[in-house]
């Protein structure tokens, strides 16, 4: 595209892949709205529009000196088998695989054991029944609603606790910026004053900067934004109460992420007795604790004691 736009022959050659990346690193700067005096050294404010903040371009410079840097996995997903690696074999407990053999009546979709020692190795089960029978035992483990509303009053409490906190927090590394901002105002005025050499102004100006742009990422991420807890949890309970529907209702590419969720260990499936009893997710033994904590708070016979079935025990 950018050959198309005049870029090669501008240069005299075709633009590569890491011409792109030397360009962009290279005037990584420019576009923070910083200038280079070749003069002097400096690096100073320029009169164009930025196209990205400073904080912007220190993180940047993080991840491109590797202190930030996350790989990205490959897809290990088959869109067509969802419950693939999800699904444990109850014999062997290795994740099912899936395939779709052809036969007279086109091609037909199955999960089956992929361990080739495992007894039940290459014995199919039907896509859909599978699927169908996930969907039932979601219901299944869904928290009665007396527990998700006890859990909704305790988030809404704890939430309340942990926002001071968090201002607390917050407020102390205003603080502490500001008190690098002044330090970094003093490093210019000595600068100016020939207090520093130009060495040394780049290297102490360099190093303030680093730690102003640190604090400014951790006050960032410690910053609680204004939103309606309430209305966020309740939506959060509509959800849970409705976790087999949300699973039917969402993307094949998505769904192994979401049973990653409700099932962090996966959960084995026999033939026979169904599906065993699987370690569930956070947010699952949270209200599971919530709820035998409110039952060993009430009188006896004042609320029934938690279901096992309830929470898939």
């Amino acid at each position: 595209m950018l050959d198309k736009w005049g870029l090669a022959k501008a240069r005299g050659r075709k633009t590569t892949v890491q011409t792109v990346e030397k360009i962009l690193t290279k005037y990584l700067k420019f576009y923070a709205g910083i200038l280079h005096n070749a003069y002097t050294g400096e690096f100073v404010k320029g009169q164009h529009k930025p196209m990205i903040s400073e904080d912007e371009m220190r993180e940047i410079e993080f991840v491109l000196s590797g202190k930030n840097r996350h790989t990205t996995k490959k897809a290990r997903y088959n869109p067509n088998f969802p419950l693939r690696r999800t699904i444990l074999c109850a014999t062997c407990r290795e994740p099912l695989t899936g395939s779709c053999p052809r036969g007279n009546g086109g091609q037909y979709f199955y999960y089956h054991c992929r361990n080739k020692r495992c007894s039940m190795y290459g014995k199919a089960i039907p896509k859909l029944d599978l699927e169908n029978k996930f969907c039932e035992y979601l219901k299944i483990i869904t928290p009665k609603q007396e527990y998700l509303e006890f859990f909704k009053a305790t988030m809404i409490d704890l939430w309340s606790e942990k926002t001071v906190d968090y201002q607390l927090e917050v407020e102390r590394q205003q603080k502490l910026i500001k008190q690098l901002e002044n330090r970094k105002q003093r490093i210019y005025e000595m600068r100016e004053d020939g207090s520093y050499t130009l060495e040394e102004f780049n290297e102490r100006k360099a190093k303030i900067e680093n730690e102003i742009t640190a604090e400014k990422i951790t006050l960032n991420e410690n910053k609680i934004d204004k939103l309606d807890v309430e209305t966020t949890l309740s939506f959060t309970i509509q959800f849970i109460k409705d976790v087999s529907r949300q699973w039917f209702d969402l993307s094949p590419v998505l769904r192994p992420r979401f049973q990653k969720m409700i099932f962090p260990e996966g959960i084995s499936y026999d033939r026979q007795k169904g599906f065993g009893t699987p370690k569930l997710g956070v947010i699952y033994e949270v209200i599971e604790l919530l709820a035998r904590k409110k039952y060993r708070l009430v009188e006896q016979g004042g609320i029934e004691p938690p279901s096992e079935k309830a929470f898939g025990k």
